[in-house]
């Protein structure tokens, strides 16, 4: 009995402290909140990269852009710099959870879909890849509004 426990318990921490394979390429790799946990948030973009360099001069749709995933799978996107208006939808993940969408309803206009890319997903940290731009964003969680 003392052997099957020993060899329990090994099995156990060598599966808890060995290295594993990340989903994302930045990780985590090891956590304990879900992934929805982890992407449901008020994010901003902090930082924007264009062929691997990071972009001094943010472009102006980016400088006031937040961007609200809701747990229940709502989105809000606002452009406050432009008009201030909020743009509503939905957000899901796909391909396995290394991906996500979201659709918003342009006012008076077409559906917008955006498609990224997830690169890092942290509770404070989201690096994802804009697939129609394959610009890659970075957003921390939105403390200013």
């Amino acid at each position: 009995m003392k052997k099957i426990l020993r060899i329990t318990s090994i099995l156990l921490l060598a599966i808890i402290f060995l290295p594993g394979c990340g989903k994302y390429d930045e990780g985590p790799d090891l956590t304990f909140k879900s992934k929805k946990d982890r992407l449901t948030n008020t994010w901003i973009i902090a930082e924007v990269f264009e062929n691997g360099e990071i972009r001094i001069d943010l472009p102006p749709e980016y400088i006031n852009f937040v961007f609200k995933l809701n747990p229940n799978q709502e989105a809000q996107v606002n452009y406050v710099q432009t008009d201030g208006n909020t743009l509503n939808g939905e957000w899901e993940f796909y391909n396995d959870k290394c991906n996500f969408r979201v659709k918003v309803m342009a006012l008076g206009g077409p559906e917008i879909l955006s498609e990224f890319k997830i690169r890092k997903l942290k509770s404070h940290q989201l690096w994802v890849v804009d697939l129609d731009t394959q610009e890659e964003l970075r957003l921390i969680p939105n403390t200013r509004f």
